[in-house]
Formats: C-alpha cells, structure tokens, sequence
C-alpha cells in the first residue's frame, strides 16, 4: 500500500503540515516531527476526513487530531525511506498542545469542499 501526498496546508522547504490519501482512498493528516541525525522525520496519522475539516476550520487541536488516531506511522527519509508503525505516538513528534491550524476564512476552501465531499 502506498501513501500519496493529497494536499500541503503549510510549508517552509518542506511540507510541515499536509494531507495523504492510500490506495484505499483512506485519508491521513501528516506533520513534520523532527530532525535527528540529519533525516527529517514526519509523522502520518490515519484520519477521517471529518477530523480534516474540523482542522481546517479550526475546530480541532493539531495535537488532537494526530493522538486521537489508532494508526500512525513515523517516515524517517533516508535513502531508503523508513517507516516505522506506532501505536501511541510520543508527544515529541507531535504538533504542540492546545493549537490551531489558524486558517483564515476561506484559506482552504477547495480542501474543505474536497472533505466535505467525502462525508
């Protein structure tokens, strides 16, 4: 199963904050986490797209969004991309507590017509 890169709601030179969809049209929400030995770690959390909107909208923690999900995966990029399946994610790779997306009215109307066609 490959997780393809759908939309990227924040980015510096690399996606920060983005959404993925799988070969089963499953939906994840995805977020830089760390650097450590000069590999960039992101991690992927399986969503609904109800949990997307909601993060869009500013509805919804980012902190919340990744920990409240039972799937969640750690890509460490290397040459060969590794992926590690966690069940409980730790905090460090997780978005900081008790913040929004902090979306203007409208940033992402087109994304949010997209989940909300999902629904």
């Amino acid at each position: 199963m490959k997780i393809k890169l759908k939309y990227i709601f924040l980015e510096n030179d690399f996606p920060v904050l983005f959404s993925c969809t799988d070969d089963y049209n499953n939906d994840y929400l995805g977020c830089y986490s760390a650097v450590e030995d000069n590999h960039l770690k992101f991690t992927i959390s399986k969503v609904s797209p109800l949990t997307i909107l909601k993060v869009l909208k500013n509805e919804m923690f980012l902190y919340d969004a990744f920990k409240n999900s039972q799937l969640n995966y750690i890509y460490t990029l290397r040459e060969n991309t590794e992926v590690e399946i966690v069940h409980q994610v730790e905090d460090k790779y997780l978005p900081c507590k008790n913040e929004y997306l902090d979306a203007k009215k409208d940033e992402y109307s087109a994304e949010i017509n997209y989940y909300k066609s999902k629904l």
